[in-house]
């Protein structure tokens, strides 16, 4: 399992990656200062999603013993891998 977890880490520190780069590359910038910083909160909020994701999924599982709770914190984390994706990087368009 310890393997499986490692590899899972480093997927989530990639999509990390991904998201940093997406959000970097995007260059917009809003005439609005309130929409301006929305979307820059939103950009620091993705680069965040997957190491929380990651390190919640651990926590809040925790207390799940066994091999159901294997099975739960695995399931969870598969999720993640879908919903925290970097797809802006992913699809080659602007974050």
């Amino acid at each position: 399992m310890l393997v499986v977890y490692g590899a899972l880490g480093a997927a989530y520190l990639l999509f990390t990656i991904g998201w940093v780069l997406a959000v970097t590359r995007g260059g917009i910038s809003l005439p609005n200062p309130f929409f301006d910083f929305m979307f820059r909160l939103g950009g620091w909020l993705a680069i965040v999603a997957p190491a929380a994701w990651f390190g919640l999924t651990f926590l809040l599982t925790r207390a799940r013993l066994g091999r159901r709770g294997v099975a739960v914190r695995l399931l969870w984390l598969a999720i993640g891998l879908l919903l925290v994706a970097p797809w802006p990087f992913i699809m080659g368009g602007n974050a």
